[in-house]
């Protein structure tokens, strides 16, 4: 420890600043000790020659970040470090998006999953809006990428849970070479944790078929390096001695979920003009509720009678009022949460460096009409 605490001073910086940089290394570099009793705010003012009221909103910072801790009566502490860290999410969309519901409820069980695997001294701090960010190539220029590398400098972190659209995996290992990560998304050599594609596609398929549907329109939206859906579709067609799938390849302007529902509106309408001459569809298969949004505004709009089968991708707890009834193939962002904090759990402890990527599947719910759901919830209430 610096037993003096010798502060040299320079113009460039506030003086406040310069306080709170010198006892930030003095702590994570353990020259100061957890528990150990700082001096008196007047008396360091006093000892550097500068203004109470710099040290004193220096002090104020230290405390929320957590590096000190000021005890009435008793004085001003190094926080201890014990038990007390924090972990990092990435995540890709705008969480004041109307549509990043999937990453909100993810974020809700990891906040829920931390605080009951390592009580409230471990903390979850979020940095959302990345895609925008990378898409533009500014990134390391916008607010929130300073945010998060200013914080891997000040704060204890444990470890950072990526999902889909953060930083670039090399990026993320560049800031924070020596903390641990897991990684979900679609990229089968670099996530940790997955969806299963192949098998949601696949047993839909198979689910419309056994109900009847023979011809089945897949609007598709994952790209083209990954064919892992196309296989479960091709081997659901096979089982099921159907016809083969109608596949159409939305083209997304951005990734921003109103991107989607428009891209969806405006392939529906499309197809919906080539039914006037061509045999309608039994079903119509999505791979994303939004999707399922923009499809429904089509059917609406040009008020189509007896409309094909809907059947999504969804989240399971997440309720949505397509208003009309849509097949759900619900995966759950809680078991998403749960799976990935074991990860960085077992990461952090020296172990699971580097695995194949665990699949996650997903269960068929069946269709319900808005007036089903409605009268659910009110006897749920009423129960």
């Amino acid at each position: 420890m610096s037993p003096d605490f010798e502060l040299h001073l320079q113009t460039a910086v506030p003086v406040y600043q310069q306080i709170v940089q010198f006892f930030e290394n003095q702590i994570n570099t353990g020259h100061l000790a957890s528990n150990t009793r700082l001096p008196p705010a007047k008396e360091l003012a006093k000892k550097w020659g500068i203004s109470y009221d710099s040290v004193q909103r220096a002090m104020v910072q230290l405390t929320a970040q957590k590096l000190i801790e000021r005890k009435p009566k008793r004085g001003t502490f190094v926080a201890s470090k014990e038990e007390k860290a924090i972990i990092g999410v990435l995540i890709g969309p705008s969480l004041t998006d109307e549509t990043a519901y999937y990453y909100r409820a993810v974020l809700k069980f990891i906040r829920e999953g931390l605080l009951k695997a390592k009580g409230p001294n471990w903390t979850v701090r979020v940095y959302d809006g990345l895609t925008e960010l990378r898409a533009t190539r500014e990134a390391d220029s916008s607010p929130a990428y300073e945010h998060f590398t200013n914080d891997l400098r000040h704060y204890p972190f444990k470890g950072i849970i990526k999902l889909p659209g953060g930083l670039d995996d090399w990026e993320t290992a560049r800031l924070a070479p020596h903390l641990p990560i897991v990684t979900t998304g679609d990229f089968l050599h670099k996530s940790d944790v997955i969806l299963d594609y192949e098998r949601f596609a696949r047993e839909s398929v198979e689910h419309l078929a056994k109900n009847g549907c023979r011809k089945i329109v897949y609007l598709r939206t994952i790209g083209k390096p990954f064919p892992q859906d196309l296989e479960g579709i091709e081997a659901a067609t096979q089982s099921c001695h159907l016809p083969p799938v109608e596949i159409h390849q939305l083209r997304l302007f951005d990734e921003k979920g109103d991107a989607l529902q428009l891209a969806a509106y405006q392939k529906t309408l499309e197809l919906i003009d080539q039914w006037k001459t061509n045999a309608r569809p039994d079903a119509l298969l999505v791979p994303d509720d939004v999707v399922a949004r923009g499809v429904i505004e089509a059917l609406f709009e040009r008020t189509v009678a007896a409309p094909p089968r809907i059947m999504a991708m969804a989240n399971e707890e997440i309720d949505h009022h397509y208003g009309m009834p849509v097949i759900r193939y619900e995966f759950s962002p809680q078991r998403i949460a749960r799976i990935m904090l074991g990860m960085l759990w077992r990461r952090i402890a020296g172990g699971d460096i580097r695995n194949p990527p665990l699949k996650i599947g997903g269960k068929i719910k069946p269709a319900h009409s808005l007036l089903d759901i409605m009268q659910n919830k009110t006897q749920s209430v009423c129960a």
